[in-house]
């Protein structure tokens, strides 16, 4: 219908999927091109200036500043109480997707771990019942929300039990009993994000987001 329409139009689709088989997917739909979350300024930036009309495109020095304005993410002594590591909290690429915004990192943080306290339970049930697709949606979803606020553990783990999941659906049930390491890990990396978390929220002062090691 878009098409039908504004034949001419860019249309950029937004996924958390990166796969070339996605890419392929949309491009065959009409689309112009791909952006994948989380999304990263300096690649949105990019992705406005190829498809922008060329009468209203900024000029490179205009998105070279825009790039440049987002702040450096700080470093902070291994040695400090309570920091994060950076393979459980990667601070850098928290303070990326929100152009260095501490106060809103924060606030990010704290609506993640309001709303997902129930996550993992409702993945885990939803394995009891082997309702594999709500189990690997359930799981695609906690892997983005912990990607964008910069959860790198929690995020690998549940990508890997989003992949396992994605092999029983399209196997019918295939290596069900295989997910006992999966669920392990990600309850591991569940663990460890909360402690991260409670560090960084209950525990620093607002100056003091984010924590990390180096």
């Amino acid at each position: 219908r878009i098409r039908g329409r504004w034949p001419d139009l860019p249309v950029i689709a937004l996924t958390a999927h990166a796969l070339v088989e996605e890419r392929e997917r949309v491009l065959a739909a009409g689309m112009n091109d791909i952006v994948t979350k989380p999304i990263l300024p300096d690649v949105l930036y990019a992705m406005l200036v190829k498809w922008l009309p060329k009468q209203i495109k900024p000029e490179p020095c205009a998105v070279q500043t825009a790039v440049d304005a987002v702040p450096p993410a700080p470093s902070f002594s291994p040695a400090r109480a309570g920091a994060a590591p950076r393979e459980i909290f990667d601070s850098s690429m928290a303070l990326s997707r929100v152009n260095g915004d501490r106060q809103m990192l924060e606030r990010f943080l704290r609506l993640f771990r309001e709303r997902n306290a129930g996550a993992l339970d409702a993945i885990f049930a939803a394995i009891e019942q082997q309702d594999w697709v709500t189990a690997r949606r359930l799981a695609h979803t906690l892997k983005g929300v912990a990607g964008t606020v910069g959860l790198v553990g929690l995020q690998v783990a549940a990508a890997r039990l989003e992949a396992s999941l994605t092999r029983i659906v399209q196997h019918a049930g295939a290596e069900s009993a295989l997910l006992a390491d999966d669920r392990a890990a990600l309850e591991l990396a569940w663990a460890q994000a909360q402690a991260a978390l409670t560090v960084l929220l209950d525990q620093a002062s607002p100056s003091e987001l984010p924590l990390q090691s180096s």
